[in-house]
Formats: C-alpha cells, sequence, structure tokens
C-alpha cells in the first residue's frame, strides 16, 4: 500500500513543479539556452530586417515596374490612337476623293452620253437624209420608166389600132374585091 500511497503524491510534485516551477523552468531555460536564443532573436530580427527591406526593395522595384509598363501602355494606346485617327482622316479623305472621282467619271458618262446621243441624231439624220435622196431618185427612176413604158404602151396601142383600120380597110377592100370578082363572074357567066 505504500506503493499506492505514493502514486497520489507522484502527480503531485509535477503540478507543484508546473505551477511553481514554470517560473523556475523558465530560469533554467534562459540559463541554458538564454544566449543562444537571444543570438537568434538577433539574427531573426537582422533576418526580419533584411527580409522587410528586400520586401519593400521589391515592392518599390515591382512598383516601379507596373507604372513603368502602364505609362508605357498608355505611350502605346495614345500612338495608336494617333494612328487611328490618322487612318481615319485619312480614310475620310480617300473616301471623299473617290466620292469626286465617282462624281467625276458620272459627268464624263452623262457627257459622253449627251455626245454619243448627239452622234446618234446627226447620223440618223444623215441616213434619213440618203434614204430620201435614194427614195427620191428611185421615184424619179420609176417615174421615168413608167412614162416610158406608158409612151410604149401608148405607141403600141397607136400601132394596134392602125393595124386594125388597115386590116378593117383591107378586110373592106378584100369584100369590094370579092364582090367585084363576084360581078364580074356573074356578068361573064
Amino acid at each position: 500500500m505504500a506503493t499506492k500511497a505514493k502514486q497520489p503524491d507522484e502527480p503531485a510534485a509535477p503540478r507543484a513543479v508546473e505551477d511553481g516551477g514554470m517560473g523556475e523552468l523558465e530560469k533554467v531555460r534562459s540559463i541554458l539556452f538564454g544566449e543562444q536564443i537571444r543570438a537568434y532573436e538577433s539574427r531573426l530580427a537582422q533576418v526580419e530586417g533584411v527580409l522587410n527591406g528586400r520586401i519593400d526593395a521589391l515592392r518599390g522595384d515591382m512598383m516601379e515596374r507596373f507604372d513603368a509598363m502602364e505609362a508605357s501602355i498608355k505611350a502605346l494606346a495614345g500612338r495608336l490612337e494617333e494612328r487611328l485617327d490618322g487612318e481615319g482622316a485619312q480614310r475620310a479623305g480617300s473616301d471623299a476623293e473617290r466620292r469626286a472621282e465617282i462624281a467625276e467619271v458620272g459627268n464624263r458618262l452623262q457627257a459622253a452620253e449627251e455626245t454619243l446621243g448627239q452622234r446618234l441624231d446627226a447620223v440618223a439624220q444623215e441616213h434619213r437624209e440618203a434614204l430620201k435622196a435614194r427614195a427620191d431618185a428611185l421615184m424619179d427612176t420609176l417615174t421615168a420608166r413608167v412614162n416610158e413604158l406608158s409612151h410604149n404602151l401608148q405607141h403600141t396601142h397607136t400601132q394596134l389600132d392602125a393595124n386594125k383600120i388597115d386590116r378593117v380597110q383591107l378586110a373592106a377592100f378584100m369584100n369590094q374585091l370579092a364582090d367585084q370578082l363576084k360581078g364580074g363572074a356573074a356578068d361573064g357567066a
């Protein structure tokens, strides 16, 4: 039982050490590791200071780079905007030039159409006059031919009438001769 009695006492001892020993444990640690801890804390503070300095330097460098990049992008955007404005003005000028060229071509076409219309009218008038002259010449030729044929027909008609008269006269003469022959034969019978 003595061992059993010690068991409740043993946990109480570490508690006492823990309760009151915390300060002592710190003292022991401080004595054993104090110098090393202070050296580590000093090195850690130096490293922290160096890291903070480097972080600040990197932050400053990054800010400078971002500012430079932003300025470069703004400058590029400005140049692009100027170029686009220039191209837009050039296109507007080109469009105006094209419109003027199209208007000029339209005017030329209209003038050519008018000139062609006048030429066609003149050629048509010349052809009308030439056709009229040919028609008049043909009419004169036909009139002369009709007159000639009419004259020939008249002449032929006159000859036929004369021949008819000659035949009538010949027939009368022949009848008279026949009568005479009949009468002479009757006298001689």
